[in-house]
């Protein structure tokens, strides 16, 4: 979710984590066929913009007063819209693809 603000905050672009298909990938290769169940989640929202924002704060790991918060605190308010019950989201935010694998354990060699 915070992926947008990164570059903003930092400076350069955020490196990936592994993640979905890399942990399938994974499983395949240890001879274990996953089964993958997608969802798609709503989009995620906040109360307001406080809230908002310390989420945003642990996902960047930045400090208050430091130099990359005020980096964020000047981009905050261009990237955030308002839902009509005052919650705020992230603008252009898609919903969640949550990925659910489920697999059966294999017998040790």
């Amino acid at each position: 979710m915070a992926a947008p603000f990164w570059p903003l905050v930092h400076g350069k672009p955020r490196v990936e984590l592994p993640a979905l298909p890399q942990f399938v990938e994974l499983l395949e290769a240890r001879g274990t066929p996953p089964e993958v169940t997608r969802v798609t989640g709503e989009r995620r929202h906040w109360a307001d913009r406080d809230e908002l924002l310390g989420f945003l704060r642990r996902q960047l790991w930045t400090t208050p007063g430091s130099p990359a918060d005020e980096r964020l605190l000047a981009t905050l308010d261009s990237m955030v819209v308002a839902g009509d019950d005052d919650s705020v989201a992230i603008r252009g935010a898609s919903p969640l693809d949550i990925g659910i694998v489920s697999w059966s354990p294999t017998e040790s060699r």
